[in-house]
C-alpha cells in the first residue's frame, strides 16, 4: 500500500494542488468522490489472481464548479475507465462555447504511472482534458481529431500479366479528409508494400491486402496490411511516423506462411493482454480448411525475413463439432473478430475455407454458418516465456445460423461475416452482419444471470433485422435518400441455379456493418442492392430504420447494370456497390468504398462496362449521415457529401508513382480504410 501522506506531498508539488483532498480506490466497484482533487487508483481486486475485476468503470461527477480540477493516478498495470457522465453534451449547455459533443466519453488508464489531469469547464461541455501523462487511451466523439485516413488497396486481378505495370505492388493510399484543407478530398501520399511483389509471375500469386488494423506499438503508430489471397499470404506493417507519408517497415513473407501451413490473413487486433498481434487467417496454403489464429511478434520496426519466421506463430485452430458443414454443426471456417478486454471475450466469425470464395461465388460449395464466444486466458502477470502456449482460447458457445431463409423458413441464412461489438466497457453485445441473403443478428450475454460470462448458459443469440424485413428497407421510400422507388434487388435464384438456399430470393448481399463510437447508429452496406441502410440501435434488440443511400451502384438483375446508379460526372457512374465502412468519431461523417474481393467483384459486375470495378478501379464515396450529437432529425437525413472529391466520389484511378509503371497512370482496388482513434 502507498503512504497517503508521501503520495499527496508528491501530488500537491507537481500539480501545485494546494491542500488536496486525495481519495485511493481499492476496488472496481467503489465511486469517485466529487469534492476530491487526487484520485489514486490501487486497486487491490487487480491483484486478485484470477482477475475478477479486471476493469473498473468509474464515472465522473456531474456539474461541479467551473475550474474544478482532478487529478487521476494509474498506480499499478490495471484497466481504470473514466467515463464523462454527458459525453454527448446534452445536459452541459455552452451558450457561447464550442458546438458539439464533449471531448472525450471514456478515458482507459491501462498502464502503471499514467496520470490524467481533467478540469471542469461548461464552456467546453464539462471535463476537458489538461495533462495526459502515460499516453492515456481516449475514446472521443468528437469530428475528426485526424487530418488522414488510411485505405488499403490492391492490384490482385486488375490486369493480366502482360498489361500489370512494372513494380505494381499492393499499397497504402492516404487520403485528407480535413474540409478545411487545400487538399481535402484527394489521395495526397501512396506507400508502396513488400519489396518482391512484382516478382511473382502469376497474377494469381499476387497479394490482395484486406481489412488490417490500426496498431499502438511502444508508442508508435502502425498500419498492419494482410493479404486474404491464400496463395500470396504477406503481412505488411506500414510506420504511421509521419502522418501524411507512412513508410512499410516490415513483412512477413509468404513463405513463412506455407512454413506454417496457414493462409489468407484477415481481420487484425491487438492482443490487449500480452500485447501481440492476432490476425485471423481462413485457411491452409492449399485453400482448404480450417481456419484460425496467428499470433505476430511486435518486432515491426524493421525489415527482416526468415524461414521459418520467428515472428510468426499459430494462436489457435477452430475445431468442428458434430454435423461438420450440415444440420447446424460447427463448421471450422473463420473471417472477423473482435475483444473485449475486461471480461477477455473474443466472438469470431466465419466465411468458408479460401476455395469457396478465391475464385468466386459458387452454391455448391461450402460456407461458414459459425459464431463462437470465446474465453482468452487471463494475464497471470508471469512472464511471457514462462507461460503455457496451449492455454490460449476456451470456447464458451457457439452459435450456427439457420440457412432456411431461403426455403420461406424464418433463419437468417449464412455466412456472418463482420462482427461489431458496442463501446461501452465490459458490455458484451455483438452484432453480426450475415451476407446470403442478407440479415442482422445480435449475440449478447444475459446480464440477469449472475456471473462474468463465463457461462454457455448466459449467452445468446437472435435475429433483430430479418431478410425480409431488410430487404424491404433497402427499397424503402420513406427514410432513404436518392431513391428511385420499385428498383429490384438481384435474384441469385435466377442467377446461379442449383443450391437449395437460393431459390428467386431477394439477395442484398450484406458485406459490411458498422456501429457508431456512440453505440446509436448501425449502418449496413449492402453491396449488390447498392444501398445503405442506417438503423438506431439505442434499444439494440429492436433496431429502427432512420435512413439510407440508395443507387450506389447496385445490380438489378445478373451482370445488368443499375441505370439509376449515382453519376458523380459526365459520363462516370459509381462502379460495384457499397462496401467497406468507415464512420467517423462524431458519427457524421461516413466513408464506403467499393471493392468486396477481387473474384467476386468480377463475377457481379464484370470485367468491362460502366460499373466494372475491374475496368473503372476503385472508388471511395462521403455520406453525411446526418447526425447530430446521437441524434437524427430529417426524414432524409443521410447526403452524399458532394464537397468530397469529385461531387462525392474519390477514384483509385489514373494514379502516379515514380516506382509504379515508370510513372504512368494506373487504376487499383480499394477496400479497408482506417481513421486513427476510430475502433470498428
Amino acid at each position: 500500500m502507498l503512504s497517503t501522506a508521501l503520495v499527496l506531498l508528491f501530488f500537491c508539488a507537481v500539480f501545485a494542488v494546494p491542500n488536496g483532498k486525495m481519495q485511493i480506490i481499492n476496488y472496481g466497484n467503489q465511486t469517485i468522490d466529487p469534492t476530491a482533487d487526487i484520485i489514486i487508483f490501487d486497486r487491490l481486486d487487480w491483484k486478485n489472481p484470477h482477475f475478477t475485476d479486471k476493469c473498473g468503470v468509474f464515472k465522473l461527477p456531474m456539474n461541479p464548479p467551473d475550474g474544478k480540477t482532478m487529478v487521476f493516478h494509474n498506480h499499478h498495470k490495471m484497466v481504470n475507465i473514466l467515463e464523462h457522465p454527458d459525453p454527448l453534451a446534452k445536459i452541459v449547455g455552452a451558450v457561447s462555447g464550442v458546438a458539439g459533443n464533449a471531448e472525450f466519453w471514456f478515458i482507459y488508464m491501462e498502464q502503471n504511472e499514467q496520470v490524467v489531469e481533467l478540469m471542469w469547464s461548461t464552456y467546453n461541455h464539462g471535463w476537458t482534458v489538461m495533462r495526459n501523462q502515460g499516453r492515456a487511451r481516449i475514446q472521443s466523439l468528437r469530428p475528426n481529431q485526424e487530418n488522414y485516413m488510411y485505405s488499403i488497396c490492391t492490384f490482385n486481378r486488375m490486369y493480366d500479366n502482360l498489361t500489370m505495370p512494372a513494380g505494381a505492388r499492393d499499397y497504402i493510399a492516404t487520403i485528407d479528409i480535413l474540409p478545411q484543407s487545400v487538399e481535402y478530398g484527394q489521395i495526397v501520399n501512396i506507400a508502396i508494400g513488400w519489396a518482391n511483389q512484382e516478382l511473382l509471375d502469376s497474377t494469381l500469386l499476387r497479394p490482395e491486402y484486406h481489412h488490417g488494423d490500426l496498431l499502438d506499438i511502444d508508442g508508435r503508430l502502425f498500419l498492419a496490411a494482410p493479404s486474404l489471397n491464400y496463395q500470396a499470404s504477406v503481412i505488411d506493417f506500414y510506420d504511421l511516423t509521419s502522418r501524411k507519408a507512412p513508410s512499410m517497415t516490415s513483412y512477413v513473407d509468404s513463405l513463412a506462411a506455407v512454413d506454417l501451413g496457414v493462409g489468407a490473413f484477415h481481420t487484425t487486433h491487438m492482443n490487449p493482454q500480452t500485447g501481440d498481434i492476432l490476425i485471423t487467417y481462413l485457411g491452409t496454403p492449399g485453400g482448404t480448411g480450417p481456419g484460425g489464429l496467428v499470433k505476430v511478434s511486435t518486432d515491426v520496426f524493421t525489415v527482416n525475413h526468415a524461414s521459418p519466421d520467428p515472428k510468426l506463430k499459430k494462436y489457435f485452430e477452430f475445431s468442428a463439432g458434430p454435423g461438420l458443414d450440415s444440420g447446424g454443426g460447427l463448421d471450422t471456417y473463420a473471417y472477423d473478430y473482435t475483444i473485449e478486454e475486461c471480461q477477455n471475450i473474443l466472438v469470431a466469425t466465419s466465411w468458408g475455407p479460401p476455395s469457396s470464395f478465391d475464385t468466386g461465388f459458387n452454391p455448391n460449395l461450402p460456407y461458414g454458418r459459425s459464431i463462437r464466444v470465446f474465453k482468452m486466458p487471463e494475464d497471470t502477470g508471469a512472464p511471457l516465456a514462462t507461460r503455457d502456449p496451449s492455454n490460449t482460447l476456451t470456447l464458451i458457445k457457439s452459435f450456427t445460423t439457420d440457412p432456411s431463409a431461403g426455403l420461406g423458413g424464418t433463419g437468417e441464412g449464412l455466412v456472418p461475416l463482420e462482427v461489431r461489438r458496442t463501446h461501452v466497457p465490459e458490455q458484451q453485445i455483438y452484432f453480426s452482419g450475415i451476407t446470403l441473403p442478407g440479415a442482422i443478428d445480435l449475440i449478447y450475454c444475459d446480464i440477469n444471470i449472475i456471473g462474468t460470462c463465463n457461462s454457455a448458459a448466459q449467452w445468446n443469440k437472435t435475429i433483430i433485422i430479418s431478410p425480409t424485413q431488410l430487404a424491404a428497407d433497402a427499397i424503402s421510400v420513406t427514410h432513404i435518400t436518392n431513391q428511385t422507388g420499385n428498383m429490384p434487388i438481384v435474384d441469385l435464384g435466377a442467377f446461379i441455379t442449383g443450391h437449395p438456399i437460393l431459390p428467386h430470393l431477394p439477395v442484398p448481399l450484406v458485406t459490411d456493418i458498422t456501429l457508431s463510437e456512440d453505440d446509436q447508429f448501425l449502418y449496413v452496406s449492402c453491396w449488390l442492392a447498392g444501398v445503405i441502410l442506417q438503423y438506431n440501435v439505442k434499444d439494440p434488440f429492436h433496431p429502427v430504420l432512420t435512413g439510407g443511400v440508395a443507387n450506389i451502384g447496385g445490380i438489378t438483375s445478373a451482370f445488368a447494370s443499375n441505370p439509376n446508379a449515382y453519376s458523380y460526372a459526365p459520363g462516370k457512374i459509381w462502379a460495384g456497390g457499397p462496401q467497406m465502412l468507415r464512420l467517423d468519431a462524431s458519427g457524421a461523417n461516413l466513408y464506403i468504398t467499393n471493392s468486396l474481393f477481387s473474384s467476386w467483384d468480377e463475377q457481379f459486375y464484370g470485367t468491362s462496362g460502366p460499373q466494372s470495378i475491374h475496368d473503372k478501379g476503385g472508388m471511395m464515396i462521403k455520406i453525411n449521415t446526418g447526425v447530430n450529437r446521437g441524434a437524427v432529425t430529417a426524414t432524409k437525413p443521410m447526403q452524399i457529401d458532394t464537397s468530397f472529391g469529385k461531387n462525392g466520389v474519390l477514384e483509385f484511378s489514373g494514379l502516379t508513382h515514380p516506382s509504379i509503371g515508370g510513372g504512368a497512370p494506373f487504376k487499383s482496388r480499394a477496400h479497408e480504410s482506417h481513421i486513427v482513434g476510430v475502433r470498428h
